[in-house]
Order: C-alpha cells, then structure tokens, then sequence
C-alpha cells in the first residue's frame, strides 16, 4: 500500500471518511498513513467546530492511538539499526574511532525507514519538536520524561509527547459526560496514557493512570470480568516494574478470579444454549472460541505471576540460607530480609520527582505514617526473645524495638493495613520512614504534626506547609479564601497565582468579573457578586436585561418604555431551513432545537401538524392516515388470498384451506372428503397418526406427530411430519445421579394413595412460563416430570410388582417429552382448564411451520434504520429510501410444514407474527376406584383432523387392538 504523501487525495474526503480510512490502514499495519488520516480529520473538524468540541473525543483517541504505534515501529527500526551496527563494530579493529560516523549512520538510516514508511523526512529530529515548543509556548499541558527514563531521541519523544497531548485531550473531553458509555471511553485513554507512560519508563505514572483506569471499569461496567481482568492483569505487570512486589501478586491474583468467573459465565452459555437446540452453529462456535482465549489469557496470566514469584525466591532465598555465628541462637533477625537503606554507594536514592508528580499533598504521607506508628506499638506481650516473657518497658529499653525482627513486623503489618495507593507509596520509602522513625524515637517529638512537618515536608520534599507552593515552598499571592484559592497551596506544583471562583476576578479575588457577573454588595470589607442575566454579553450593572453592555448570541436589543433591552431571537420564525427534513424547529431561550417528526410525517412544522406523509399513509387535514390498501382493488392478485392491513403496509395471505406454492401462488381448494380412516404407526419407535383422506381432486396422505418429540439425531424423522410436529428436544447425555432416581420413585409411590387420577400428559411448543402457570391453576394436583424408565419402575413392571391394580399398564403411554398429573378432577373439567392456556407463541429455530408467511414489498416504517444492515443479514431486500427501511420485493419467510431456520425466526419475530401454539394433550389416564387404564390420545388425532378441517365430523372408537376414526360420509369443507 503506497503513503498517503499527497494532500489532493486526502482534501477531498470528509472527516468521516478519513476516520474510516485511517481505521482501515491501522489494519493493514501501515501505521504512517493511519496517522496522517487521523491528523486531518482531527484537523478538520477543529476548524468546524473547535479544539475543545466533543465530536474531537474519538478522532483524539485514535490520532493518539496511531501515533503511539508509530513510535514503537520507530523504536523496532532503531533497535535493529544498533543492533546491526554493534555487530559490524565489533569485527573492525578502529571501531572506537568511529562512533560519530556511526550515530549519523544510525540517524540516516532511520530517516530513510521512515521516508518508506511514509513519514516525511522534515518530521524527524529537530524539525520533529515543532509540536513542544507550540504546546509550551500556549501554556497548555506538557510532556516531560521523568528522570531516569531511557533516552530515546528527539524524534521519538515529539511522537510519544503528541501522542500523550491528544490521549489526555480526549480523556478530558469524554469527563465531560457523567455517563457509562462516555466514562468507558475515558477509561480506554487512560490505558493508552499508561502505555505511554510505559514506552518512556515512567512506570510509577503508569500504575497511577490503570488504578484510575480500573476504579471506572469497576465503577460502569461491573459485569465484564474479562475486561476488568485485563485492567488487573496490566496493573500488576506496571507494579512489578516498580518494584511493588505486593501489590503485584495481588493485582495478578485478582485477574485470576475475574477470568476464572468469566470462563465459568462463558461455559454455562454453551451449556444454555446446547440444552435448549437454539443456538445456531456461529453462536456456539463464538461461545467456545471466547472460552479458549480465557483459558489462554489464564494461562499467560498464571505463567507471569509464577515468573514473578520465582524472581523474588531468587532474591531472598541466599539471604536466608545465610549464617551469622556471632549471635545468639534466640535472636532470629539474621534470618529476616534487610529493610533498612544500604549505605555507601549501593544506597537506594529517592525518586522525588516521581514521588512529586504522584503525590501533591501530606494527607498520604500523614495516613501512613501514622498507620506505622500504630504498628509499631502493637506489640504481642507473649514474644519470646530466648529468655522469657517480658512485658512492654523491657522490651522497649532492650534491643527489641529497634531490632531487625521487630522492623520486619511493623512493616508487615503496616502493609496489610494499606490501601493499594499507600502500599504503593510506602514500598518506595519504606527505608527513609524506618530510619525516620529510629530517629523520631532518640530526638522524643510528641507532637504527630511536628513529625508530618519534618518528614513529609523537609524530608521527603512531598508537600509544603498551608499557604506555601512550588519546590521551594514559596509564599502564595495575597488570596481571599471565600472567592479563590492559591494555585498549587500545600504542594510541590502549581504556580502560586490566586484563583478565582467563577464570578471573581482580580490578583486577589476582591472584585467582581465585569463579563458575566455585577457586584451586588459590599458589606465587612466582604464584596457579593451576582450573575447578569442570560441576555448580557460583555457585563451588566444589575441582573436585568436593561442593563446589558451588549446583547448575547441568541439576543438581539429592542427599545421598550425608553429603554433597550435584550430579547430572545426566535429562530423557528423564519422558513424554516435550519432543520433538515423530517424534523421541526423548537424555539429556546438564546437558542432553539430539531425534533424529530412523528413517524408517519415526511415533514411537519409541529407534532401535530404534518406537511407530507411517507408511503402508506395519505395527509387528512394536518395528519397523517394509514391508507387501507386492502380496501382497494387486486392488492392481492393471487387466486384465494385475502389482505391483511398494516400500519404503513399490508401482507397477502392464503385463505383458510389454502398453502402458498412456489411463485406466490394458492393451490387449488379442498373441495370434498370422502370416508377415510386414522390409525397409528409406529415409526422408528416414535407414534404417529395417520389420517387418510380420499379427495375430490386428488388423494393426500397427512401426518400429525402426536407423542413423542423429534429427536436431533433422528433428522430423517422430519420426512413423516408434514403439517404438525412436537419440538425439537436435546438428548444430551448426563451424570446418573441413583440418589435422584430413588427419590423420584418414592414421590410417585407416595402420591398414587392420595388421588383418584393419574394423567399422562404431553406438551406442543413448551414453555417454562406456561408449565408455571398450569402449576398455579391446579394448587391441588402434582404435576411430575422425571425419567421415563424411572416411572416405569415405579408403577411396577407387571401385575405382581404393580403397587396399585391396573396401574403398570398406564407405563406404555409414558413414551417421549411427557408428565404425570395427579388429580382428582374429571377429564372435562381438566380439558376446560388446558384449554384455556392455549395461546400462540413466536416459533423456535427446528419447529415447523404452522402457517405460509409473506412479506409485502413497500416501506416498514415502524423499523429504525440503524435496523436495516441486521435486515439484510438476514436475506430480506431491503434497502433505506429516505431514511426509511424498505422492502423491495414481496419475501416469502416460509412454506406451512417447511423447518424453521434461526435466521426465519428472528424475522417473524421482527414482523411480530405468532406462529407457534402452546398445547397440553391428554395421552391416557388411571382410575383408582377399579384400576382401568383409559387410551386417550385418539382423541388428540380426532381434535387434528377438525383442527384442519373444522366443517369434516369425525366419529372414533376405541379398540383393545388399536384406536380408528372413521368418516361417514363426504362432507363440504
């Protein structure tokens, strides 16, 4: 991919466009590009609307984003270019004499990667620190390494301090919005800015950044256990790289718990889904792929806190196994890792730089101190130092309190009373406050203040004393406490300026800001300053609009009574140009606003005076009418269909008796039945009933599945169900659980004694709320689910182990997805009460299809339009007119007895179009009075041939051999 080098491709794209083109070259790794397509965007939208509009949030993030990258590829090429120059040094003889050559060298050939890379060669060295001195120079927030970071050359730090500039541009930008969405977005720039930091080796700054980052994740999206895992795993790399062993591990640990929650939410996911047979092959795919890259993020995260573990047993293990002969055997300080400060030349200095920036005031310094004061004191009164019990003088007065043991407990404890900001710090001092403390205890200061002054102030150089700034602790400017403060009071920062409250003006706060406020009294030498009113512009003597200086943007002055005043400009008066179409104009005070239209509205100039409709609806007075299009003439054209009127549309449908073929047609009518027969088949072990029916136009087998639910592994059962079909059902393979399966058998022995029926239902289309249901309708009967062959077993396997007479025949209707109902109501009473939780129901993926669905071409306007791209996913040809989703051609969703795909479930429930029905079927019952087992699912086979064709009268009889329905005579459809 060629650099972007010419601006004539780049000027005539919009900052939209540019944003998207730049995405699209960060995924191509041409990282130069990417840059210069966010720098123009961010460019021209400043010119639009300002450097500081919201829309320049997300353009920052990414503009920051690329140029972060593009610094580490400036470093990889660096790194190469020594790396093969150190190589080539060390087989010349004079290469000592050449390292002037070499670092020109080093330079050249970073010039010349970056002019390929397309960066241009003006961009790099001192030209590349143009964007420093403007930044310095306007006063805004700079970007200064710390001491001690790694030198990494003009070029690389102009493009890390640009990057940091426009990621902590964008994080204020999005604070300036309380919600999560907002918030997250400022947690993101947070991460990058501890990147950043990381690049420049300012790692103290980094943990900073990510324990801000981490607060608002946990704070706006507690739930994402990967995302805040992450967050933790980050932490605990940037603490391991200053040296906070602690706090580390327990960031790392933490990561752990989260991944291991997510991994445990991913995993019950799967299971839901392979349950109930909805999930398509792409969802449970996605499902196990989020899993294996949990499992691979535990793994890292585990294999990095075992590194770091293995480092600090380095460190500590030859100091342990060290012997010191010259001291008591009692005395085990030699054993306990040295916390004081090495002196000489190995002393550890303190970073009082970093320790500043972090830090700007004593309440740290004064929490902490005062927590290892606390710690020190708390002294076990049982300690044996090899000669007994003491108590607290003693030990005081001895070597104890100012032994090695005895500073190895007071910092321990100290730590475990630490929040992770405190630890932080303290494992940065811990030398300094334990010989500190040492001297604290010789010089006896009683007063916690004095010793917060001389630590934390003359000592540690954190803060400075009230109304004192900057690092020499210079006085503040003369400041009205009520009306500003000092910039900088109490810290090592700041200017020392006095800051004023908004309304306040002058070096000390004393007097009123003449733009937007007036002084309102002055009483005690104390002045009030009052707000002018929102008409005023440039001051104001009183809170008035007769008092303006000048009018605000949004006013314009009249005279009244005498006098000019300002008033609001209303901006709606006018043609009203200022709001596209589809929205009218509000009128504000100093303002005004677009508001969106009714839906129906093509145009309007009020809610509820439309100018134009859109398609399917007609302008009645100031309206708009949904147009009945079935009421006008061969909507429909297809023979036998009727028209079903929608709001801003219609759908064709067959008639009743009718089934939609190939091409939008209706096949012909049913015109006659003549005598015909149903019986049962077993098919494959699975009961169905056969209705043969002899017609006047040609003679059609149908089939109605009745008991047992289609299997998914059986898929060549589908083939005998053409019009009705009981759900598909996982067969899922599970634990036996014998505790389960005796408990189950002694529920059903123990109920058989209680009531007078035994039911032997099955379920059409079940649903877990409707079974609820049904539960609460019979508070006096059991409803009993439970393996089949566990039943079986409890009703006994033939008449000498039956418990009750009769009662082991009724175990061969308990076939396939069914239920046992123990009840003492009649088989009428108890069909009236199933009947009434009949009800229809959004269809699921592998159920048939009860009815044909079409969906008439034309507009849908009840669907955003951020819809249309999941639409078209789904196969529909749609496509936006106006704003508005419309559907191109008449769509065929699906044929009656067709199996339903996901993707066709989803768009009737889109459509709203209930194609499943809820049912409850009685199979067979047992009576208790004289133990007779009734079949009653012929009765089921009888209901399916009225269901289809309700004017056809059917007659049944029952048969020890088997159940036949007969039809006496033709019959009139």
């Amino acid at each position: 991919m060629a650099p972007l080098n010419s601006e004539l491709v780049l000027d005539k794209l919009s900052p939209e466009e540019l944003i998207a083109k730049g995405k699209r070259e960060m995924l191509c790794s041409q990282i130069s590009n990417a840059v210069e397509c966010f720098q123009m965007a961010c460019q021209l939208l400043a010119e639009k609307n300002g450097d500081l509009h919201d829309d320049l949030a997300i353009p920052n993030l990414l503009y920051g984003t690329a140029l972060l990258e593009l610094s580490r590829s400036e470093n990889n090429i660096l790194g190469e270019s020594m790396k093969e120059r150190a190589e080539s040094m060390d087989s010349t003889e004079d290469s000592s004499d050449d390292e002037g050559d070499c670092e020109k060298n080093i330079k050249g050939e970073l010039k010349q990667a970056n002019v390929e890379k397309g960066v241009g060669v003006n961009e790099v060295g001192d030209a590349g620190t143009s964007s420093v001195e403007k930044s310095t120079a306007s006063g805004e927030t700079t970007f200064s390494p710390p001491e001690g970071s790694e030198d990494l050359g003009d070029e690389d730090i102009s493009t890390l301090q640009l990057a940091w500039e426009v990621v902590e541009v964008a994080r204020k930008l999005f604070l300036r919005h309380e919600d999560a969405e907002h918030q997250l977005r400022a947690s993101d720039c947070l991460e990058k800015l501890a990147e950043i930091g990381q690049e420049i080796g300012n790692h103290q700054q980094a943990v900073s950044d990510l324990l801000e980052c981490l607060k608002i994740r946990s704070i706006h999206a507690p739930n994402n256990d990967r995302l805040i895992a992450e967050t933790h795993f980050q932490l605990a790399v940037s603490y391991s790289q200053v040296g906070n062993v602690i706090s580390s591990d327990a960031s790392f640990v933490d990561a752990l718990r989260r991944l291991e929650g997510c991994k445990l939410k991913l995993e019950l996911q799967l299971s839901a889904v392979n349950e109930e047979g909805e999930g398509d092959g792409s969802k449970i795919n996605q499902l196990e792929m989020q899993i294996r890259e949990v499992v691979g993020l535990i793994g890292e995260v585990s294999e990095r806190r075992k590194e770091g573990s293995q480092s600090i047993q380095s460190v500590e293990e030859p100091q342990a196994t060290h012997v010191h002969k010259d001291v008591p055997i009692g005395d085990i300080s030699h054993l306990i890792k040295k916390k004081r400060r090495i002196s000489g030349e190995n002393a550890r200095q303190v970073p009082e730089k970093s320790l500043s920036a972090s830090v700007n005031n004593c309440d740290l310094c004064r929490n902490v101190f005062e927590k290892y004061r606390s710690a020190f004191y708390d002294i076990d009164p049982d300690i044996s130092l090899g000669g007994g019990n003491t108590d607290w003088e003693e030990k005081f007065i001895g070597k104890y309190a100012f032994s090695e043991l005895h500073a190895f407990e007071t910092m321990e404890k100290t730590l475990k009373a630490l929040n992770d900001r405190e630890a932080q710090f303290l494992s940065e001092i811990e030398g300094e406050v334990e010989d500190f403390w040492v001297d604290y205890l010789k010089t006896g200061l009683s007063n916690l203040d004095d010793v917060i002054d001389v630590f934390c102030i003359e000592k540690l150089k954190l803060c400075c004393p009230w109304n004192k700034f900057g690092e020499k602790c210079s006085n503040c400017d003369p400041c009205i406490v009520e009306n500003g403060h000092c910039d900088g009071n109490g810290t090592r920062n700041g200017t020392g300026i006095c800051l004023c409250r908004i309304g306040f003006s002058g070096k000390s706060c004393d007097k009123c800001d003449n733009l937007t406020h007036f002084q309102s009294s002055f009483e005690n030498g104390s002045i009030s300053c009052s707000t002018c009113h929102p008409s005023c512009a440039g001051g104001c003597s009183d809170a008035t609009s007769a008092s303006c200086i000048s009018c605000a943007k949004g006013f314009t002055d009249i005279e009244k009574d005498g006098h000019r005043i300002c008033v609001d400009i209303d901006e709606c008066a006018g043609d009203g140009s200022l709001c596209k179409v589809g929205t009218f104009c509000v009128n504000s005070e100093g303002s005004f606003s677009c508001v969106k239209c009714p839906k129906e509205c093509l145009a309007c100039t009020n809610p509820s005076t439309c100018l134009s409709c859109l398609s399917g609806y007609t302008l009645t007075g100031t309206r708009c009418v949904d147009v009945d299009e079935c009421s006008l003439p061969d909507v429909c054209s297809g023979l036998h269909q009727r028209c079903v009127n929608k709001p801003g549309s219609y759908l064709c449908v067959c008639e009743e008796g009718y089934r939609l073929k190939q091409g939008g047609f209706s096949e012909a009518k049913i015109r006659s039945v003549e005598g015909g027969e149903v019986t049962s088949l077993a098919l494959g072990g699975q009961v169905r009933w056969q209705v043969s029916l002899k017609l006047s136009v040609r003679s059609d087998p149908l089939y109605s599945c009745n008991t047992m639910p289609i299997s998914k592994r059986d898929k060549r059962s589908m083939s005998f169900c053409c019009l009705h079909h009981s759900p598909v059902v996982s067969l899922t393979k599970t634990d036996k659980k014998v505790g389960n399966k005796s408990a189950l058998v002694n529920k059903i022995q123990s109920l058989v004694s209680n009531y007078k029926y035994i039911y032997v239902i099955t379920f059409e289309n079940p649903r877990n709320a409707r079974l609820a249901e049904i539960r609460q309708e019979l508070p006096s009967s059991v409803l009993l689910f439970g393996k089949n062959k566990v039943i079986a077993v409890a009703f006994g396997r033939d008449a000498t182990t039956q418990l009750k007479p009769g009662l082991h025949k009724l175990k061969k209707y308990v076939k396939g997805q069914c239920a046992l109902l123990f009840s003492n109501m009649e088989l009428d009473e108890l069909r009236q009460v199933f009947n009434q939780f009949r009800s229809q129901d959004y269809a699921r993926a592998g159920s048939v299809a009860a009815q044909t669905v079409t969906l008439g071409a034309g507009p849908v306007p009840k669907f955003s339009h951020t819809l249309e791209p999941s639409l078209r996913q789904l196969g529909l040809p749609v496509k936006l007119v106006r704003g508005i989703i419309n559907l191109e051609d008449d769509y065929l969703v699906c044929n009656i007895g067709q199996a339903l795909t996901p993707e066709q479930c989803r768009i009737l429930k889109y459509f709203e179009t209930q194609t499943s029905e809820f049912r409850v079927n009685i199979v067979a019952r047992w009576k208790a009075e004289n133990g007779s087992v009734e079949n009653l699912s012929i009765r089921d086979a009888e209901n399916v041939v009225t269901s289809l064709y309700p004017k056809v009268r059917v007659t049944c009889q029952t048969i020890e051999a088997g159940s036949h329905c007969f039809i006496p005579e033709p019959m009139e459809v």
